[in-house]
Parts: C-alpha cells; sequence; structure tokens
C-alpha cells in the first residue's frame, strides 16, 4: 500500500469514534469547514451509528460522505461512467452451479442430486472463495489436497469461469461488480482530501481490493483505517498479523 495509507487500532470501541472524530475536525480546521471527506465501514447499520455519533460531537460534516462497501462500489462505477452490472441472484447462481455439477458428474454431483440443500451449502462456499478472491487456478495447484477438496476447486474454477464470461452481457456477481471498477477507485478518491475506514468487519479480499483501488496513484489522499487491536494483547494477535498480510503494514496504537 501507498505510505499514505495506515492503520490505528485500539481495543476500546469508544477511543475508536473518538479518534474519528479527532481526524474529521483536525481536516475542517486545516482545510476548511467544506473540505470533502469519505468515512467507509462494512454495514450501513454502523454508518447510522457514526454519522449520530459525529453530529453530536461536531458543529457540521459538511462535505462529509459515509458509504458501506456495496455503495462504494456503486460511487466509483457512476463517477467512471461504467455501464450497470445486474446481479446474479441467488438462485440464477444456484442453476449455474447444478448445471456445472451435472456437466461433471461424480460425487458432488451425486450429493446434491440426494441432499436437500445440498446445492445451497455448496454455492455459499464457492461465493465464499470469490469473494476472498481466491485465484481458483493457483488454490487447484496446492499441495497436500483431499480428493474432496480437489473436487471442490475444480468445481469452483468452473463455476467462477461461468460468473466471469456473463460479465460480456452486462452481468455479475458482487465479486464481479468489484473486479470491474479496477483502476478506477483511485480517480474517485481523489475529489476527497480524506478517507477513513471505520472498523475490520468484513474485510474479505474483493472488498480489501476496493480499498487499496482507492489508494492507487499519485493524487490519493490520506486513508485511515480505524480498527480494533491491541500492540500485545493475546487477543488480537490475529488482527495484528492480517494487516501485515493484506496490506503489508502494520499497525500503530491510536495516538494518546
Amino acid at each position: 500500500m501507498p505510505p499514505a495509507v495506515r492503520v490505528e487500532t485500539h481495543h476500546d470501541a469508544g477511543r475508536l469514534e473518538r479518534r474519528l472524530v479527532e481526524l474529521l475536525a483536525g481536516l475542517k480546521a486545516a482545510d476548511g469547514p467544506f473540505a470533502p471527506a469519505l468515512v467507509i465501514a462494512p454495514t450501513r447499520r454502523l454508518l447510522v451509528h457514526l454519522q449520530e455519533m459525529l453530529a453530536r460531537a461536531l458543529p457540521a460534516l459538511l462535505g462529509v460522505r459515509f458509504q458501506h462497501h456495496d455503495a462504494l462500489a456503486a460511487a466509483i462505477a457512476d463517477h467512471a461512467g461504467l455501464p450497470p452490472l445486474r446481479p446474479i441472484g441467488d438462485a440464477a447462481r444456484r442453476a449455474i452451479l447444478v448445471d456445472r455439477l451435472a456437466r461433471a458428474g461424480g460425487p458432488l454431483a451425486d450429493y446434491v442430486a440426494d441432499v436437500p440443500g445440498g446445492a445451497a451449502s455448496i454455492l455459499a462456499t464457492l461465493d465464499e472463495l470469490r469473494e476472498a478472491r481466491v485465484d481458483p487456478a493457483a488454490a487447484r495447484r496446492v499441495a497436500g489436497l483431499s480428493e474432496a477438496a480437489r473436487s471442490i476447486l475444480a468445481l469452483y474454477a468452473d463455476y467462477a469461469a461461468a460468473l466471469d464470461g456473463l460479465a460480456g452481457a452486462g452481468f455479475a456477481d458482487r465479486a464481479g461488480r468489484i473486479a470491474a471498477l479496477q483502476g478506477h477507485g483511485a480517480r474517485y478518491a481523489a475529489r476527497f482530501r480524506m478517507v477513513v475506514h471505520y472498523g475490520a468487519y468484513d474485510l474479505v479480499g474483493m472488498n480489501l481490493d476496493l480499498m487499496r483501488g482507492l489508494a492507487e496513484g499519485g493524487d490519493a489522499p490520506p486513508m485511515i483505517v480505524l480498527a480494533p487491536g491491541h500492540p500485545t494483547a493475546p487477543a488480537f494477535v490475529w488482527a495484528r498479523g492480517f494487516w501485515k498480510e493484506t496490506l503489508g503494514l502494520d499497525p500503530a496504537p491510536v495516538p494518546e
């Protein structure tokens, strides 16, 4: 990630909220009351909470835009003038999966034919792999996999190829819609003086790609990720490693 991106962590949600207030107040003090900023959070519910908290803490929120991941993706696509991609619903994705299983045959096809809800459970697994941005070819090269795992990954590669092939017809799943935004996020982010991502929930591969896209290019504004964490507590060992592995960044404690 570019040096303008930093991750700040604290184990107290109240302190993270106060840090968000400090960041926006500092921006407004430095660049004026209309300085544009973007606040991103994983869910609409969390965004509403942050809006209410900030409305109480700051005299005004002029120029501050609030978006969750899906709204951010839609805004980037609109700003770039990209043709809209219609979502592929659950029933359509399940039909694609069942078709691919029927063509391949084998134990997975038998499982889906014999077990009510079997297709839905497999579909959920494949969608999670898609949203995690797991590369089908790379996954199949992993050594030591069981026969069942190899079967799932072979099906995943076939399923992913089928979904990607529908993009030309104007259809995409959620992962496909975000993948189509590659190269457009930075131009959207350049309209803001600061971008803050609050929280770490749902930062799976495709949403991490969305955030990385905002930070590309020389015109990218400073980006601060505010997330739960602690520099030494055992409960946050995985969280500390997550930022290093996914963003190449070492988290820093929220300044006291």
